[in-house]
Order: structure tokens, then C-alpha cells, then sequence
């Protein structure tokens, strides 16, 4: 390792001494003859210069001597002193060390400039540890020089810790970095970083966001690293990121932001939360799926606090109305009209005994909901039109979600089919299948680049479908089954567009939620309750948070990216 050793001694001896002149005793007569004169000295000319003795220690082991900071390698095998002057030509000599390095220059009166390389194999040769460099005025007599010699950076480690940071909370990393000289010691100290030429070379600090929506998100304390002392930590504002990478020099270290999921229980037991969706009022609200309890649905604040309420049948669909209400489908064959305070107001009977499940506002100031054979469109007083899809021979089921699509219009996955289908408010249809004839797509999102993506949940894969119905998928992992079949893997089922410029799905069949990109690039998160929690539906709530359903679980998820 590098140690730090103390003051860089030079004592300076006159290299022409002064001579002392001759004298005479006793008093002279008056009238005496006078005295033959004696011829005085020649006057001592003034030095020039001066001889000048250095010595210093070198650190044995891991022992060090700090007067002064200054950085000496253990590794020191020469020292190489060179001193210019206005006066003469530069003067340099090179020594040896081994305990320590001595020597002796002669070098001019008056003001010079001290160079000291210290480098790691005799001769004056090998690589540069460290340097320093000194302006003195150098006297007749003793004269005493300190050097601050700073280390000569080789090569720099740089660590994160903590290298992960919780998404959506103010946090900071530290990060550790080491530099190293030529003969691998780890430079020490509070002197500066030098080249070989003892100028200043602090290392660069640059920092590169991974986050979609640009930088930012992670700040450097400082864009220079300039000495092994100085501190250096990244802050982290809590906005939406995946972390980036921070490089010191030319070391790299990366600084990872990883999603926070919170979860929050349904006080009815076994109440199979499943479809989601944000309320008027802000919050987040969901229907529970059990058949065997008392119809009810939920709501859920951002702080984690949830009511529920009775409805009138089993409740599936649910959607915020344009009249400030939620609105909500059944498999009693109703949709039902409940204020954000838990109240009943309308209950519309739909006819046929169908099922009904996902439920949209429309873009002409109606609901729209899926049944069993179609999409139905319900004014405000209740008045419903149906659009049957049997009539244009596409067997439906049944859809899960039911998406309005950047075009205007309505799209659905029907998983019976194995297609996608697309219905304009005129009630034109049109369907396209997928690739896959046992891909059972499940559920459909408007994504962030003006298409539509949705999963496939039997074949493990997720799926994008351009608004003129051109069909490309993307593998989440192998495949684990077929439609109808025992599913043995991720079973990707719902998905939302992100706040971040990705999207993000369930794995009812893992229990994880991921994230993909628009390129198809996945990463996947567990949900703290386990493989069997079975995340479902998802979906991005007003305060930009993903919130998710765990049916198996019996609870309903935030997840904070």
C-alpha cells in the first residue's frame, strides 16, 4: 500500500567561505617613526552558490512519518531531484534508495525551483510514483525546503454503496474511490493528484442516467475527484430512474434504482381483487372477483388505506365515468352507477344473461363494456346499444380489458380467438389474429409510441399491435403452455404504459411484475408475497405509481419506479 512520509529536508552550506583579515596589538608612540605599511587581504568574493544535502524517508511496510502532506510510495526505488534557476543551467541528480534517499546538489543563491520525481526502480528509472515541485530562495548557510509530493494515479476502482437505491425516496451513494500508482499502491493522503511532471491531474467525475426521460436523476457532489481525501456521493432525487452509471477517471461504477413494491391487504378475506382502475377522485379502486362473498368493490388511497363497499352481483369491470361516478360491470348482468363515497345510484339492466366484464369511457360521453359475444355502448340515462360480434363471425368471450386506442377507437383482446379486435364508435369491426394460434391474449394497453401491446398469456410472450393491425411479439420467457392448457410459466397477463417510457406487466404465473422496453428488453421484479400471489391486473394510477391486484394474495400492490 502507499504510505505518506514527512518533510523534504534541504540545508544549504556556502560553497565560498568567508575569510577572516590579519590585526595589530598595542598603541604607537607620538613622534615614533611611522610604520612601514602592511598591504591589506584581497576581499573574499561573494558565493555564488550553495551545496545543498537532501534526505528523506521511505515508508517500510505499512509505518509512515507525516510532517507535511506529501505522498511516498513504499514502492520507491529513486529519486530524481532536478533545480532550475534563472541564473544557470538546470542542475539534476538521481539516487538510489532503499531506507531512505540522500544526496547532494550544488545549486545556485538566490531563487529556485525544486522538481522531485520519485520513481520505482533505480537509476532514476521505471515509472513515476509521485512528484512535487517547490519555489525557495536559497541563503548562505542552513536552508530548509518542504516538497508536498502528490501520487501519480495509474489506475482508479470506483464502488457504489449502496450500489441500489429505492425508487421514489431521496437517498444518496457513496462512492469509494481508489486510486492506485505505477507499482499498485494505493495512494494515500490529503495531496493533490499530480502527472509526472508535478501539474495537477484531478480525476473527472461524469454521470449518465439510465432513465428514459433524461438525466438528472442522479447528481455527483462535485465533478472533480482531486485528491484521495476528497468525498464524493451521488443524490438521488426519487423521480423515476433505473439508475446510472458514474465514472471517476476512468473507472465506471453503477448505481442501480430498483422499483419499491408495497403491498396492502383486502380486509375480506378471499375476496380476489382483480380489475383496476383510478377513481374521480383520484384513487385507485378495484372490484373483487369472488363468487362466494357478497359483491363488492374497493378503494385504495396512495397512503394504503382501503374501504369497500356491497354491490348488486359479482363486480368485474370497473371505470371512472365522465359524471364523476364509478361505473361498474357485473355478472348479475348489471352495470352499476356508485359514487366515490361508496353510494349505489343506478343499477341498468343489460338484457340478454351474458357476462360482462371490462368497462371504458368513450370518447363521445358514454361507457363502453365487453360481454360474452361483443362490445355495448351505455349512455348516461342508461340506454344501451350493442354491437354483437357474432354477426361478423368473430367468437368473442368474454375480453378482460378493454382499451381505447390512440385512433378513436375501441380495442380488445379475444382470447377465444386468439386475435385482437378493433371496433369504431360506428360499430365497424375488424380482427386480427395473432401470429400464434394458442397465444390467448389477455389483456391490452395503449403503449407510449402510439401503438397498442398486450399479453399472450399461454405462450409466454408480449405483443404489439400497430393501429393498422400490423402484429409484432416479443418472448417474456419460453413458453410454458398452450391456450387451455396447465401454464408451468410466467403467464404474463395485465399491462400498463409506465410514466417512464416502458412497459410494464404482471406474471400471474410467477409472481413477478416486469418491465419491458419498447424494443423488447425485460427485467422482472418479484412481488414481496411470493410466487403464488398471483399479480393480475395493473395499471398507472394519477399519482404516476403503478398499482397492481395480487388475487391469489388478497391484496392490492403499489409499485413506485
Amino acid at each position: 500500500m502507499f504510505d505518506r512520509c514527512g518533510v523534504f529536508a534541504v540545508v544549504a552550506c556556502s560553497a565560498l567561505s568567508a575569510c577572516g583579515g590579519g590585526g595589530g596589538g598595542g598603541a604607537v608612540p607620538v613622534g615614533a617613526p611611522t610604520a612601514t605599511p602592511v598591504a591589506s587581504a584581497s576581499p573574499t568574493p561573494a558565493p555564488t552558490s550553495a551545496a545543498v544535502a537532501f534526505s528523506f524517508a521511505i515508508p517500510t511496510g505499512t509505518s509512515a512519518r507525516l510532517k507535511r502532506p506529501l505522498y511516498v510510495s513504499n514502492a520507491t526505488q529513486s529519486a530524481t531531484i532536478t533545480v532550475s534557476s534563472a541564473k544557470s543551467a538546470p542542475v539534476q541528480t538521481s539516487v538510489d534508495c532503499t531506507s531512505v534517499c540522500a544526496g547532494t546538489l550544488n545549486v545556485p543563491l538566490g531563487s529556485d525551483t525544486f522538481n522531485v520525481v520519485l520513481r520505482d526502480a533505480k537509476a532514476g528509472g521505471g515509472n513515476v510514483l509521485s512528484a512535487g515541485t517547490a519555489v525557495q530562495t536559497v541563503v548562505p548557510g542552513a536552508n530548509t525546503l518542504d516538497v508536498t509530493l502528490g501520487g501519480v494515479v495509474a489506475s482508479v476502482t470506483a464502488v457504489a454503496s449502496p450500489a441500489s437505491l429505492p425508487a421514489g425516496t431521496s437517498a444518496a451513494s457513496t462512492i469509494v474511490v481508489v486510486a492506485k500508482d505505477a507499482a499498485g499502491r494505493t495512494i494515500t493522503g490529503s495531496e493533490p493528484f499530480v502527472d509526472a511532471s508535478a501539474k495537477p491531474a484531478p480525476l473527472t467525475v461524469s454521470e449518465s442516467d439510465n432513465a428514459a426521460t433524461g438525466d438528472g436523476r442522479l447528481v455527483p457532489s462535485t465533478s472533480v475527484f482531486a485528491s484521495p481525501s476528497d468525498a464524493l456521493t451521488v443524490a438521488y432525487n426519487g423521480l423515476a430512474t433505473y439508475g446510472g452509471t458514474l465514472t471517476v477517471g476512468t473507472a465506471s461504477t453503477t448505481i442501480s434504482v430498483l422499483p419499491t413494491i408495497v403491498e396492502y391487504s383486502v380486509p375480506t378475506q378471499a375476496a380476489y381483487p382483480e380489475e383496476l382502475a383510478v377513481g374521480p377522485d383520484g384513487n385507485v379502486w378495484f372490484s373483487e372477483g369472488n363468487a362466494t362473498q357478497v359483491g363488492q368493490v374497493g378503494t385504495v388511497t396512495s397512503s394504503g388505506v382501503v374501504h369497500e363497499f356491497p354491490v348488486h352481483g359479482r363486480p368485474s369491470g370497473i371505470a371512472a365515468g365522465p359524471d364523476g361516478n364509478l361505473w361498474i360491470t357485473t355478472n348479475y348482468n348489471h352495470v352499476v352507477v356508485m359514487t366515490t363515497s361508496g353510494t349505489a345510484l343506478h343499477e341498468f339492466v343489460v338484457g340478454d344473461p351474458n357476462i360482462l366484464t371490462a368497462i371504458v369511457a368513450g370518447p363521445d360521453g358514454a361507457m363502453w363494456f365487453s360481454e360474452d359475444n361483443g362490445i355495448d355502448r351505455i349512455a348516461m340515462d342508461g340506454t344501451i346499444t350493442r354491437y354483437p360480434f357474432g354477426s361478423v363471425g368473430v367468437p368473442a368471450g368474454p375480453a378482460s380489458t378493454l382499451t381505447l386506442g390512440p385512433d378513436g377507437n375501441f380495442w380488445e383482446p379475444v382470447s377465444s380467438n386468439r386475435s385482437i379486435a378493433r371496433l369504431t364508435p360506428a360499430g365497424a369491426l375488424t380482427e386480427f389474429p395473432t401470429s400464434m394460434a394458442l397465444a390467448c391474449p389477455a389483456a391490452l394497453t395503449a403503449g407510449p409510441d402510439g401503438a397498442l401491446w398486450f399479453t399472450e398469456g399461454a405462450m409466454d410472450k408480449i405483443g404489439r399491435i400497430t393501429i393498422d393491425g400490423t402484429i409484432t411479439e416479443f418472448p417474456a420467457v419460453p413458453p410454458s403452455g398452450t391456450c387451455g392448457t396447465p401454464f408451468v410459466g410466467a403467464e404474463p397477463f395485465g399491462i400498463a404504459a409506465g410514466n417512464d417510457g416502458n412497459l410494464w406487466f404482471t406474471e400471474s404465473g410467477s409472481g413477478k411484475v416486469a418491465r419491458m422496453s419498447t424494443t423488447g428488453a425485460i427485467t422482472e421484479f418479484p412481488v414481496p408475497s411470493g410466487a403464488l400471489s398471483g399479480p393480475t391486473f395493473i395499471i398507472r394510477s394519477a399519482d404516476k405509481n403503478l398499482w397492481f391486484s395480487e388475487a391469489a394474495a388478497n391484496k392490492i400492490a403499489k409499485l413506485v419506479y
